[in-house]
């Protein structure tokens, strides 16, 4: 599981986790709240990348899965 703690809650905002060839593995719409988890248990250990956006803002960051 990969737990997502945020200083300012989400209002309507999306997540996406994004593999190294940049295929879209895991998608949420319509996140609401400062606590989310997603479930990642099915995937490979390895690098990913996770975009959560809200409005114009958006925040990429690197997520090693081990």
């Amino acid at each position: 599981q990969l737990i997502l703690s945020m200083s300012k809650p989400l209002n309507n905002g999306s997540i996406r986790l994004v593999n190294l060839t940049g295929q879209t593995i895991l998608k949420r719409e319509n996140q609401n709240g400062s606590m989310i988890t997603l479930d990642i248990s099915d995937q490979a250990s390895g690098i990913y990348y996770l975009e959560i956006s809200e409005g114009v803002n958006v925040v990429r960051s690197k997520v090693v899965k081990k």
